[in-house]
């Protein structure tokens, strides 16, 4: 949608623009936009600036500069007439109407029950695979395969080697992972890895596919990623399964720990292939393209995803697995953002920018009665008007705990 930016004295207009003006805003108010305005009444310059329409919003909105923009009227519920206040996010009432979107890394510990209208997917970078414990482990990864729908193992390139050279020294012959897919231009995989899987059996009953793929434009991530998507969509369209669209997750291991480029272009892929309007019907520029639901990057350290405008983001800590401490990173551009749950909050007066202000070693709240032996942790809600990162420690304890090498 088209940006417009209008400069105004209010005491600089005619008074029949004046008028204009007024009944502007009262059409605005009668269709229960819940236009955000703010003018300051003023003799002299410097003026003040209106935008009639949010880049990313299919709604009008006002704004002054002080006030930056939201991505919807609901979003201005959430922060403008029902503020974050002790109890958090209102999700009822006359307060945020916006639907909210789970982030967990639950599944970690808990696999999903494997289902026709939900798919998650594992795909493994190029990137060393550390063992613990004694029986040369890698407890993260082993939890993402096993979290996998079958069919849905996936490696990006020498992610191959990767995953050869763990499964030898980590499991007898029988156990040994077979991933569906190879992908990428191949020129990291070893000829001895490659004669190895191509057509082997995999775990979930096929056949370990080989692909090249020479295309320059695209990293060898992006490859997975979009074969991954053609798979998908290809398997619902073949069966006939009428579905909206099926839920989906990825997670990506091997993205953080090595050379910086990689590990910006793994964040670049976050941006390109997270969907980022989940509501049926609504469109965000990227819903045609090859997009997912929830996209989870992974080292044995950290973990990140994206925050989308338009929901309320509902971030559960997941204890077994993560310490708390968390970061929300405008990598994208500047973010207007508040947060309930964490030690320190964002009321969204200070947007979110590199040269500015950043949240990083935050700290999620954790909140239970003294009898509580649930296990729950704490529960962040995150509302923003542009993508946004959000990174998590691990537990070393839980990872890291008696290191082999």
């Amino acid at each position: 949608m088209p940006y417009l930016s209008f400069r105004f004295g209010w005491c600089n207009l005619f008074p029949s623009n004046r008028i204009a003006v007024t009944f502007l805003l009262c059409f605005f108010l009668l269709c229960d936009r819940k236009v955000a305005f703010l003018v300051s009444i003023v003799r002299f310059p410097p003026p003040s600036t209106l935008s009639l329409f949010s880049k990313r919003s299919p709604l009008p909105c006002i704004f002054s500069p002080s006030i930056m923009p939201l991505s919807m009227s609901d979003l201005y519920h959430a922060q403008m007439e029902s503020p974050i206040s002790k109890k958090g996010i209102s999700e009822g009432g006359n307060g945020a109407t916006m639907p909210n979107k789970l982030h967990s890394t639950s599944f970690l510990c808990d696999p999903d029950p494997k289902s026709i209208a939900y798919i998650s997917a594992v795909i493994i970078l190029n990137s060393p695979i550390n063992v613990y414990n004694d029986d040369n482990k890698n407890p993260l990864l082993d939890a993402l395969i096993k979290s996998a729908t079958p069919g849905y193992v996936f490696c990006a390139d020498g992610g191959g080697n990767r995953l050869y050279n763990y499964s030898r020294k980590s499991q007898r012959p029988s156990e040994q992972i077979v991933p569906d897919l190879i992908i990428g231009d191949l020129d990291s995989l070893e000829k001895e890895v490659r004669l190895h899987y191509e057509g082997k059996k995999t775990q979930s009953g096929g056949l370990c596919a080989v692909v090249h793929n020479p295309d320059q434009d695209s990293n060898d991530l992006e490859k997975a990623l979009s074969a991954l998507y053609q798979k998908i969509t290809t398997f619902f369209n073949a069966n006939g399964i009428v579905v909206n669209r099926p839920q989906t997750r990825v997670s990506i291991y091997g993205a953080f720990g090595g050379r910086f480029d990689q590990e910006a272009s793994s964040i670049n892929s976050l941006y390109r292939f997270t969907r980022l309007f989940p509501q049926v019907g609504e469109t965000s520029g990227n819903e045609d393209s090859d997009s997912f639901d929830v996209i989870h990057l992974f080292d044995d350290k950290n973990v990140a995803t994206l925050l989308i405008p338009g929901v309320v983001n509902v971030v559960q800590l997941n204890e077994i697995c993560e310490d708390g401490c968390c970061g929300l990173l405008p990598i994208g551009g500047p973010c207007t953002v508040t947060t309930s749950g964490l030690k320190w909050d964002l009321d969204g007066t200070l947007p979110l920018a590199f040269g500015g202000l950043v949240s990083s070693s935050n700290q999620v709240l954790i909140r239970r009665h003294q009898d509580d032996s649930s296990g729950e942790g704490g529960v962040v809600k995150v509302v923003t008007d542009s993508p946004l990162v959000l990174t998590m420690s691990l537990r070393s304890d839980f990872f890291l705990k008696n290191k082999k090498n």
